[in-house]
């Protein structure tokens, strides 16, 4: 798992916050019955949140599910917050990302997280059906 949050800021004390997890292993994992389980959860753990739509597709050949969940106060931190999630059903393992608020997120952030969120796709170098990128030029800092 690897979390992002804005300098000066930590993962106890956040106003956003970019969360990527790997889920090694999990081949086949369905990202939309994924969601729903995190929707369950994050349901009965906010009172009063409303149900999300989860939105399921295709990208780069792989089964991709997002969805958009909001907690007008969280009881553990007194604080709204809201996470748009995409979650992608690769060949060997399940990858989640996050990008979530500390507070009821704009529309304009939301647009910008779900552009952010639909450029994230994974890719294997051993099936041409899922291509990656091509990095040449770049260099790693």
């Amino acid at each position: 798992m690897l979390e992002a949050v804005p300098e000066g800021e930590t993962v106890k004390d956040w106003s956003e916050m970019i969360t990527t997890q790997v889920f090694l292993g999990r081949k086949g994992a369905d990202p939309a019955a994924f969601l729903s389980g995190v929707r369950r959860k994050w349901l009965a753990d906010c009172p009063g949140s409303v149900e999300p739509t989860i939105h399921a597709g295709n990208a780069n050949g792989y089964s991709v599910s997002m969805m958009l969940i909001g907690c007008p106060l969280n009881p553990a931190t007194g604080k709204p917050e809201a996470a748009l999630m995409r979650g992608i059903a690769g060949a060997d393992s399940f990858y989640l990302m996050q990008f979530a608020w500390r507070s009821a997120p704009t529309q304009d952030q939301i647009t910008k997280a779900a552009h952010y969120l639909g450029t994230v796709n994974v890719c294997d170098t051993r099936n041409p059906d899922h291509p990656c990128i091509d990095l040449k030029g770049f260099s790693r800092q």
